[in-house]
Parts: structure tokens; sequence; C-alpha cells
């Protein structure tokens, strides 16, 4: 992974601040229980 130049960091730090970036990672914790949640359901430990 190369390292992020200055305003790839900027734009991301601003993405951080915004509602969408709340949402995206609200979506992503979800995702995770949902399949977490069936991972138990099938009996595999996750």
């Amino acid at each position: 992974m190369s390292p992020l130049n200055p305003t790839r960091r900027y734009a991301a730090q601003a993405h951080v601040n915004t509602p969408v970036h709340r949402a995206c990672r609200i979506n992503r914790h979800l995702a995770w229980r949902v399949s977490d949640f069936q991972n138990l359901l099938n009996g595999v430990k996750p």
C-alpha cells in the first residue's frame, strides 16, 4: 500500500467529518453483525 499524499489524506479527513461517513461505518458494522449472526446459526465460530 502506498502512503497517502496530503490531498488524499485531507479528502479522507473531510470524509470522516461528514454524515455520509457515519452511514458507511454503520452499514459496515451492521453487515459484520449480520454475517456474524449467520455464522453463529451455521455453527461456525467467528
